[in-house]
């Protein structure tokens, strides 16, 4: 997500990494001034000694799903 971020922002706009949290959970914050996405979501599956695999999900743009047909 960060590498995205520095890609897509647009030279000398900022790109900021935070983290909060939120009852029992750390929330990480990646925000840059690109030209956005749509609505989409980040999912995490781990196992105990095995690591994490993180996936966030969008939506693709009608362009790229006739192209991919």
């Amino acid at each position: 997500m960060i590498e995205n971020a520095l890609h897509y922002s647009p030279t000398p706009q900022p790109v900021s990494l935070a983290a909060d949290q939120q009852g029992d959970s750390l929330v990480l914050h990646v925000c840059d001034q690109g030209p956005g996405v749509e609505a989409g979501s980040v999912q995490v599956a781990e196992a105990p000694g095995g690591g994490a695999d993180f996936q966030l999900h969008l939506p693709l743009s009608r362009s790229l799903e006739a192209v991919s047909a």
